[in-house]
């Protein structure tokens, strides 16, 4: 080797060596600085849910409101069906098992965009970061999407991508109180939210994105044309086959919002007390409970005479004690 090669290779293994030295202090000074902020402004991931009390067949019995007013009832990692975790995922954000949290490559995009464009045309949010929105909302301004940022490399930090999935179908606002997607499924379909079609996960999805224009019961036909869509463009990425599609796009939405069953009131009031937005199982068996209820009412009504309005009764199973 002529000594101007040798020169040169020497030239650039300093030079690469320096680089990489650059680049390591870069990155423990980065991680330095985020593990003091991370100190300094600790994550703020507390959430309330729902109390839900359930007969002994685990159909909804009664339900209370959070304090914050809100119909948000906690889904566990079992309960996200491969179907929802699949949609959700190529609508919402399909990169996000593979970034930190911060789709910079999706970020530079927008930018780009909304620079060139002169509007905002797309807002690059992964799933974490609409996490740290749901936790902390404030308005929608540049500032804002620094913070939503920095919490979601939080959010990264502290949980795993399921746990972050998990917190996501948990706090993503589904219009009015309605909060999470269990509480969806139980108020607009009556369903668990592993029971839901394509067809309803995909009606479902669309509505945080415009939740005053897309209210199911009162905008039906939007919401069909919308879901629809989205189901095109799963079929084009082919996230699904044909036939589910096709599947999807035959079945019709019949959807409004339902009210909240609130039967044995007196009974979920004791049940509730300590049970802090965890689901209680009652003994209550529906069918007896409305049998009673019904010859309750019917012997109060015909106790009005005597100026007596009220009654209480309790059935009580000898041999087992259950309510």
């Amino acid at each position: 080797m002529s000594p101007y090669k040798r020169l040169r290779q020497k030239v650039t293994v300093s030079f690469f060596k320096a680089l990489v030295k650059r680049l390591v202090i870069l990155l423990g000074a980065l991680l330095g600085l985020f593990l003091l902020l991370n100190w300094c402004f600790p994550l703020r991931d507390r959430i309330d849910y729902t109390t839900v009390i359930r007969d002994r067949n685990g159909a909804v019995l009664h339900a209370f409101l959070t304090p914050d007013q809100k119909w948000r009832m906690r889904t566990g990692l079992s309960e996200i069906s491969p179907l929802l975790r699949r949609t959700l995922i190529a609508k919402e954000d399909k990169y996000f098992y593979s970034h930190p949290g911060v789709n910079v490559l999706a970020v530079l995009r927008a930018a780009v965009n909304n620079v060139t464009k002169g509007h905002r045309t797309s807002g690059a949010s992964t799933i974490t970061m609409q996490v740290a929105r749901a936790l902390e909302r404030r308005p929608r301004h540049f500032g804002a999407k620094i913070i939503e940022s920095f919490r979601a490399l939080q959010l990264e930090w502290k949980y795993s991508k399921d746990e972050i999935l998990q917190l996501y179908v948990n706090v993503v606002p589904y219009g009015g109180n309605i909060e999470g997607v269990k509480a969806a499924a139980l108020l607009y379909f009556q369903k668990a939210p592993d029971h839901l079609s394509l067809a309803e996960i995909t009606a479902l999805s669309i509505i945080p994105n415009r939740p005053s224009s897309l209210v199911p019961g009162r905008h039906n036909d939007a919401i069909v044309a919308e879901r629809n869509r989205w189901l095109h463009r799963l079929a084009a990425e082919h996230v699904f086959t044909q036939k589910e599609i096709a599947d999807a796009l035959a079945e019709p939405l019949s959807v409004r919002r339902n009210a909240v069953p609130r039967f044995a009131p007196h009974l979920a009031l004791k049940l509730r007390r300590g049970a802090g937005g965890l689901q209680v199982r009652s003994t209550l068996q529906p069918n007896l409970q409305a049998k009673t209820t019904k010859l309750t009412e019917d012997y109060v009504r015909s106790l009005r005479f005597q100026n007596i309005r009220n009654a209480a009764v309790i059935v009580v199973d000898n041999r087992t004690r259950e309510v």
